[in-house]
């Protein structure tokens, strides 16, 4: 049994549809925008685990196509590899492990300085010890942006 069935339609143009009817809801005719907002969340976890659990299936039947592309309701569709990643633990390089150990180093002492930064309330001068100068150093600016957090 087919939940959602766009028969031959234009499944691009139907979730752009969508989004217009929910956004025109709220903007155009007074529906409350909070709980429009849970329900995108709701519809979205759910999608996310349509796509998650059905993606193998979906792989299967495109494969049956025979063909390195097609065409469904506005959609073209084509395999992909996404997400490729390389272990390098196991390759024993000694150059590699070297640098490896040296970021890791350095994350650390750029993280102290980073949280050093963050405790400053206002400017204040620093000397460096192996040149001599002085610099006026400044407290980082604080970028944020404000959401809801829906759990």
């Amino acid at each position: 049994m087919e939940i959602l069935s766009i028969a031959n339609g234009n499944a691009k143009e139907l979730s752009n549809q969508l989004a217009d009817q929910v956004i025109s809801s709220v903007l155009d005719d007074g529906a409350n925008a909070l709980k429009q907002i849970i329900m995108v969340k709701a519809l979205d976890s759910a999608l996310t685990k349509i796509k998650s659990k059905l993606m193998p299936y979906a792989l299967e039947e495109f494969r049956l196509e025979n063909s390195k592309e097609v065409d469904i309701n506005g959609y073209r569709i084509s395999e992909a590899t996404t997400g490729v990643s390389y272990d390098y633990s196991n390759c024993n390089h000694p150059i590699y492990a070297k640098l490896v150990n040296q970021m890791a180093d350095l994350k650390e002492q750029i993280s102290d300085i980073e949280q050093m930064l963050k405790s400053l309330k206002s400017s204040m001068e620093i000397l460096d010890k192996e040149t001599g100068e002085v610099y006026t150093i400044y407290p980082p600016v604080k970028k944020s942006t404000t959401t809801l957090k829906l759990t």
